[in-house]
């Protein structure tokens, strides 16, 4: 039917005198064709090879049809390695039974439904109908001769999962590095694992399985995880470099992201560079020595104090910490009821400027959002001797020891 087309389009199935223009204009642009020949003289000159030449229609029309099917499959080939679909077992499942199934045919609407709900809204009708005509089989439709009635289904899925899978884009994190660098800060101190963590917030076995999870559950763990930390620039950022799937006619990039390669390219981002040493004046440096003085007298030990008010060396995972979290831990540690220590906010704000770690704080840019608050403890006790602190957390030994007296 295929060629039979093909003669009607060249004028194949008309009387000499219905021939068009049209139609010498196209036989004109064949090689080997002179200007001064007409239509009846080039069907005159070629009819002792007419059986050649509708071979090689045929052989072009066959090469168009692979290449068209090749670039069909193709894009299919993406999407189903996206779904991790298995074509040969998705068709064997909706071939139904008896012979056409041991065969490896089907009808041909039943294909084409089959191919709909496997790649709803991937495929166009004319992608579905060069397939069919390419493996179509048990005769011409009486009601559509251009197709056959049943589809060699075998053979559609063999050629199907033999394509290579196109390469997944690879991401450039490197526009995105010193957000990523921040983030990483944050999940260092929350002793938090970025796989475990997506693990738990996977929707399906199928979402483990594949590393890619739907881009709103991707965001909705992203903003649980760093709740506060996390600029929603930044998160679309991420999404559009770790995209796949179907593009988003909404919002751009992709439907889903993967989040197991972002998990695994976030456990290898660099640590954030050091915060500068700090630099007392010396209005501080006599602030401190006052405190130095308290913390002796009252046998407060302020690293180790503040430690247990972040919760414990097994929690404390950071020495840097919010500077309001700070400024409350100064205050609850020195000011108890029974020996309270006069504050002062000014000397507070100044200490926590000297030691700033950290981006700017958006309320006060005067000061940061975190806090270098064991470099500053470290400091307060170097900064004149602590005799009897140390004597009670047994560093300086003030009386013989046994079996020192023997010796």
């Amino acid at each position: 039917m295929a060629v039979a087309a093909m003669r009607a389009a060249w004028g194949y199935d008309q009387p000499n005198e219905k021939i068009s223009q049209q139609i010498k204009a196209r036989m004109m642009s064949m090689p080997g064709l002179s200007k001064q020949q007409t239509p009846e003289d080039f069907r005159r000159a070629q009819a002792y090879k007419s059986d050649a030449f509708l071979s090689k229609v045929e052989v072009a029309e066959q090469r168009d049809l692979e290449t068209l099917s090749a670039i069909a499959m193709e894009k299919m080939r993406a999407v189903a390695v996206d779904k991790m679909l298995d074509m040969t077992d998705a068709l064997d499942e909706m071939a139904g039974t008896g012979y056409d199934k041991n065969v490896g045919t089907m009808d041909r609407q039943r294909f084409v439904s089959t191919l709909g709900v496997l790649f709803a809204g991937s495929l166009s009708q004319e992608d579905l109908k060069l397939f069919c005509i390419k493996y179509g089989c048990d005769g011409a439709d009486p009601q559509e001769p251009d197709v056959q009635l049943k589809v060699d289904w075998k053979q559609f899925a063999i050629d199907f999962d033999n394509i290579p899978a196109p390469p997944d884009p690879v991401p450039d994190p490197r526009r995105m590095m010193k957000h990523l660098m921040e983030l990483r800060a944050h999940a260092v101190q929350m002793r938090l694992d970025m796989s475990d963590a997506f693990e738990e917030y996977t929707g399906s076995l199928k979402e483990r399985n594949s590393g890619t999870m739907a881009k709103n559950r991707f965001r909705a763990t992203m903003g649980h995880l760093f709740a506060g930390k996390i600029d929603p620039s930044v998160l679309n950022e991420i999404c559009r470099e770790y995209g796949i799937g179907d593009p988003d006619p909404r919002e751009g990039g992709f439907m889903r992201v993967r989040w197991k390669l972002f998990a695994d390219t976030f456990d290898e981002v660099p640590p954030m560079p050091p915060p500068e040493p700090p630099d007392p004046t010396p209005e501080i440096l006599e602030y401190m020595r006052g405190m130095n003085e308290y913390c002796n007298l009252h046998a407060i030990d302020l690293e180790n104090d503040i430690e247990e008010y972040l919760g414990g060396k097994d929690a404390c995972t950071s020495d840097l910490m919010p500077t309001g979290k700070f400024e409350r831990a100064i205050g609850v540690l020195l000011g108890k009821a029974s020996n309270s220590y006069p504050h002062e906010s000014k000397m507070l704000n100044l200490i926590s400027q000297c030691y700033a770690a950290g981006p700017k704080s958006r309320r006060n840019p005067l000061l940061s959002e975190q806090v270098q608050w064991r470099e500053f403890a470290k400091d307060l006790r170097a900064v004149q001797p602590m005799p009897y602190l140390r004597s009670i957390t047994g560093k300086v030994k003030l009386y013989p020891q046994a079996g020192e007296m023997a010796k």
